[in-house]
């Protein structure tokens, strides 16, 4: 009998202490000791003193006499001070404590009827209990941690797909980079001594300490100048007055004659080219655009100017991309070839011999790129307010 209780006998975990362990006071080893709360073992003693429970006890009143009285689920110490947060009356037979703030409210002031305050307190030890105003406060913070959330999740949406652009426009960018190093290495090889000393004189800003042309710096020059170049418009004929600033002007055209309205500041319009009062038509103006899609709806809608009502506007005023040097050439070769090539299929006009079409000026492909590298090594003539080979004669 006496190995069968030492068998199943259990220590007791006793109560915390202020160094962090738990110590049984009585140090019970016995089968008194029983699994309670929270996956513990322990004695009588040391169970009520850890979850105490609401018990009745004798006391004597002023006549000597025994009589049974309800007693707080606090300790005797604790329980003779027991007031009311609310009204601040003494609530030492029967209160409710807050789980969150803590706070004692008796009956009246916990807003629950007699018979379910005093079924609570019979539970409440198992359930606990949570004042109105906490409940408020828990649910205006659930709602403001459901907003906050809400408002990540987007941001992180957002970060996800910027990202994803970023990433998309780095390839691109790369596949750029390898298409015009490689049509730099095929002009480099297909130039003839010629073309080597006009290399020399273009890209004299771009050439190493050993006299080298420098191809990565022209690279970049190019890709950075060409970006630039399509968030701009040149606007021709457009005149020149001293009342409205270019800006008004601009704005009034498209206002008046196309379906794009841009938004544009002061300073991204200017003038192209010193003034001249001797001068009959007006200057060129450069538009600096915010983004490339305006510019390239402002260059679809350009298109309505040739059926606008002004004869003016109509017949003199042109919108066209920001070209480079070298494509303002190569558009203007085209242009000249193709008036040859219709006066020649005209009726009655005599067949073009090839010492007319050798007349027309070209601009072969090596020569082209390396102008182009030329305007991207100093500041181009447009940033300058200098009128350059741009846009001499407006697109058909």
């Amino acid at each position: 009998m006496n190995t069968r209780q030492q068998s199943t006998a259990m220590r007791c975990e006793g109560v915390p202490t202020g160094n962090g362990n738990s110590v049984c006071p009585r140090k019970v080893c016995d089968r008194t000791v029983k699994h309670c709360q929270g996956e513990l073992f322990l004695c009588p003693a040391c169970e009520e003193s850890r979850f105490p429970r609401q018990t009745k006890k004798l006391v004597k009143d002023l006549k000597g006499k025994h009589k049974s009285v309800k007693v707080s689920n606090c300790s005797d110490s604790d329980a003779s001070g027991t007031t009311c947060t609310l009204c601040k009356r003494s609530c030492v037979d029967s209160f409710l404590k807050c789980d969150i703030c803590s706070n004692v409210y008796d009956q009246q002031c916990s807003t629950l009827p007699p018979d379910t305050f005093d079924t609570l307190l019979s539970i409440v030890q198992i359930t606990g209990w949570v004042c109105v105003d906490c409940r408020h406060t828990c649910r205006s913070q659930i709602h403001l941690l459901q907003t906050a959330q809400t408002n990540l999740a987007e941001k992180l949406a957002d970060i996800n797909a910027s990202l994803a652009y970023l990433y998309e426009r780095d390839q691109t960018v790369g596949t750029e980079i390898e298409d015009v190093k490689n049509t730099v290495k095929t002009i480099q090889a297909e130039c003839t001594p010629n073309s080597v000393q006009t290399i020399s004189s273009i890209a004299s800003g771009c050439t190493t300490s050993d006299g080298a042309v420098d191809v990565p710096l022209i690279v970049e020059n190019t890709l950075r100048d060409k970006q630039r170049r399509k968030k701009n418009v040149i606007v021709t004929g457009l005149p020149e007055s001293s009342v409205d600033s270019d800006r008004d002007q601009f704005l009034n055209l498209c206002e008046l004659h196309l379906s794009c309205k841009p938004m544009i500041d002061e300073p991204d319009c200017k003038r192209l080219g010193k003034e001249d009062p001797a001068r009959t038509t007006p200057r060129r103006l450069l538009v600096h655009l915010r983004s490339e899609e305006t510019a390239t709806e402002l260059l679809r809608s350009a298109r309505q100017l040739r059926n606008s009502a002004d004869n003016y506007v109509a017949g003199n005023i042109y919108i066209n991309r920001d070209l480079s040097p070298t494509e303002a050439a190569l558009a203007y070769q085209m242009r000249v070839k193709r008036r040859a090539r219709l006066m020649c299929q005209q009726p009655g006009s005599a067949t073009c011999s090839n010492s007319d079409s050798k007349e027309i000026p070209s601009v072969n492909s090596a020569t082209a790129v390396l102008i182009n590298h030329a305007s991207d090594v100093s500041v181009t003539a447009s940033d300058k307010g200098i009128e350059s080979q741009n846009h001499t004669q407006p697109f058909p």
